[in-house]
């Protein structure tokens, strides 16, 4: 959250504003390596998809794994199978609530060490951006330091309401 951000609320609508940015990590600026893998757990996904289509790369460079619980939950699905064609990259969609035991839906595939590991076999060399809920980031990056993927390489965002 910036300085105003807990502000914005009381911003009138049709009230002119002036943005910049962007802050944090979630930059290209940060990258060191040619591949990249993107991992956005619901919401987290807008901003990665701003980095789906910005970071520079060759085909097979870009990966981005997609957590959502629901199907109805994939925001943007068509711009990123748009840009990931465009772009060459690679996209996974995990989806599921990991919670869920009911019988008309089965609970959704583990999303750890090992689901990432399969999904991205090369990620302790990649540059691994990572923004969603708490919860889902702590797991991810905690996952990402077990498959070896060094500090300086795991960039996370954290978003606060």
């Amino acid at each position: 959250m910036g300085d105003d951000s807990a502000q914005i609320h009381r911003v009138r609508i049709g009230t002119r504003v002036l943005l910049e940015g962007p802050y944090g990590i979630l930059t290209r600026a940060r990258r060191t390596r040619h591949a990249v893998t993107l991992i956005a757990g619901g919401i987290g996904i807008a901003p990665l998809r701003a980095l789906l289509e910005s970071l520079p790369g060759r085909p097979g460079d870009l990966t981005l794994i997609y957590r959502v619980s629901h199907p109805s939950d994939l925001a943007f699905r068509q711009e990123l199978e748009t840009l990931a064609g465009y772009r060459g990259a690679r996209v996974h969609y995990v989806v599921g609530h990991r919670h869920n035991h009911a019988a008309d839906q089965p609970p959704a595939p583990p999303f750890d060490r090992a689901a990432i590991a399969r999904l991205v076999p090369s990620v302790a060399e990649q540059d691994v951006y990572v923004c969603g809920p708490a919860g889902f980031m702590q797991l991810v990056e905690r996952a990402l330091r077990d498959l070896g993927v060094p500090g300086r390489q795991i960039h996370a965002e954290r978003f606060s309401y």
